[in-house]
């Protein structure tokens, strides 16, 4: 198995037949992963900021001067810090502080959320309107800290969901790498999607490395099951990180698929990334009409908050 050296995406695509969402691949290319580099490299930092290095130390006084540093100044009205971006208004907040070694060098880790603001000054929580995330790495750089990489405006959940303390954890992502699991949740006329986003550092940047699904349910949509519609498919997705891999760079990543699909059972096993397509013809699998479906990786494309234009 492959160790994933940096940002890989799955070949499937989601689409919509007869009102049924479901999970289509074109062919069976699942396995043809995109690597775009050769592995993990936390750059030295690209700037200092005014921030301290000493409250590496004190996250009660280090997260409000972060949260200054990149997004502005606080409103105590709204308890949130007001940044501009791609004209609009954000109110942002910070969600977790996580501390590792890595390399012989102290890196923080730092999680913030908010959401976009109208022009009353009220979160914007429609479908359309994604909440965001920031994820930021520093380390101390001297007297201050300095910047290994940021992501400042990340597209989380419709309603202007953002994330919560549980829903982004730091993970060890190889041996000397780590980065955040993202868990997002969206439910919408009967179906339940779950996913699992993966980001680490790459270069100077904070990278999507791949997005995995880990629920699917159809279960509650309106007509499924009936004459002339989908039968029912519930999917579960449970993912393991290989730490006992030889791998140089990232862990790769194993998938266990169970549930039922269409409904008939179904059980599958993938790596991720895989070596050729047969490795992940289980998670794939062919359907009654000969086509291929995914059933455990959904698209590992990006939604980039933006302001109105």
């Amino acid at each position: 198995m492959l160790d994933y050296g940096g940002y890989w995406r799955a070949a499937g695509e989601l689409k919509a037949r007869e009102g049924i969402m479901k999970f289509v691949a074109k062919s069976i290319a699942l396995a043809a992963l995109v690597l775009v580099t050769t592995g993990p490299s936390y750059a030295q930092p690209l700037r200092s900021t005014s921030i301290p290095s000493r409250l590496a130390e004190d996250e009660k006084r280090l997260l409000p001067e972060v949260m200054t540093a990149f997004y502005g100044s606080f409103d105590r009205a709204k308890s949130c810090w007001i940044s501009k971006h791609e004209g609009g208004t954000y109110c942002m907040k910070p969600i977790r502080l996580d501390a590792r070694s890595s390399s012989g060098r102290r890196m923080l880790f730092i999680v913030a959320g908010g959401q976009q603001l109208d022009e009353e000054g009220r979160p914007m929580e429609t479908d359309p309107s994604l909440g965001v995330l920031g994820l930021i790495v520093l380390t101390p750089r001297g007297v201050n800290l300095g910047v290994v990489a940021t992501t400042l405006y990340e597209g989380y959940e419709p309603y202007g969901g953002y994330p919560q303390r549980d829903t982004v954890s730091l993970q060890q992502l190889g041996p000397n790498t780590y980065g955040w699991l993202a868990k997002l949740f969206y439910d919408h006329s009967g179906y339940e999607h779950a996913w699992v986003r993966v980001y680490s550092v790459i270069g100077r940047s904070v990278t999507l490395l791949t997005t995995v699904t880990s629920y699917f349910s159809s279960g509650e949509a309106s007509g499924c099951g009936t004459e002339g519609q989908e039968r029912r498919s519930t999917l579960s997705v449970k993912y393991v990180f290989e730490t006992h891999s030889s791998a140089s760079s990232f862990y790769p990543i194993t998938l266990r698929v169970s549930g039922s699909y269409n409904g008939r059972p179904f059980r599958g096993r993938c790596g991720v990334p895989a070596q050729s397509e047969s490795r992940c013809s289980q998670l794939v699998g062919l359907g009654s009409d000969g086509e291929a479906r995914t059933l455990g990786i959904a698209p590992g494309g990006r939604r980039r908050a933006r302001g109105p234009k």
